[in-house]
C-alpha cells in the first residue's frame, strides 16, 4: 500500500492534478472562511451552524471548478456530485469535531476553525480523487 501511495505521489500527472486542486479547494477554502467569519462575526451565528453553511459554500464551488477545469469530466454528474457533497459532509463532521476539541481546550475559535479548513482539505482531496473522481482510473501508472 505504501509503495502505491508513493508512486501515486511521485506520478507527475498527480502532482498537476493535487497544483490544480489546491487552487479549486483554495476557492472553496477560501469561500467557506469568509461566508464563516461574516455569518459567525457579523451575524452573531452559532459557530457550528455558521461552519456547516461556510463548508457547504465552499464545498459546491470546488466541485464546480474541479468539473471545469481539473477533471473535466460530464458523465454521472449527480453520481460525483453526491459523492463529493458526501466528502463534504465528512468534512463538515471532521471540521465540527475540530472545533468541538479547540472549544474544550479553550481555543480561540476562529484560528481553529482556519486549522480545520486545511486539515478537512487534504483529506477531502483523496476522498474526492479516489470516490468522485475516479481519479485512478485515468493513470495507469497509479494503479
Amino acid at each position: 500500500m505504501w509503495n502505491k501511495l508513493r508512486i501515486m505521489l511521485l506520478n507527475k500527472d498527480m502532482i498537476t492534478i493535487m497544483l490544480l486542486s489546491v487552487f479549486a479547494g483554495g476557492a472553496g477554502m477560501v469561500l467557506d472562511i469568509l461566508v464563516f467569519a461574516w455569518l459567525f462575526q457579523r451575524l452573531y451565528m452559532n459557530p457550528f451552524l455558521a461552519n456547516a453553511i461556510a463548508i457547504s459554500a465552499g464545498t459546491i464551488l470546488s466541485f464546480v471548478l474541479n468539473i471545469l477545469f481539473i477533471f473535466k469530466v460530464r458523465d454521472k454528474m449527480l453520481r460525483r456530485f453526491l459523492i463529493f457533497y458526501s466528502t463534504g459532509i465528512f468534512g463538515i463532521l471532521l471540521s465540527s469535531g475540530i472545533l468541538w476539541l479547540g472549544d474544550m481546550m479553550h481555543l480561540p475559535v476562529f484560528p481553529v476553525k482556519v486549522f480545520s479548513v486545511f486539515f478537512v482539505a487534504v483529506v477531502q482531496f483523496f476522498l474526492n480523487y479516489f470516490f468522485a473522481f475516479d481519479g485512478s482510473k485515468h493513470h495507469k501508472s497509479i494503479k
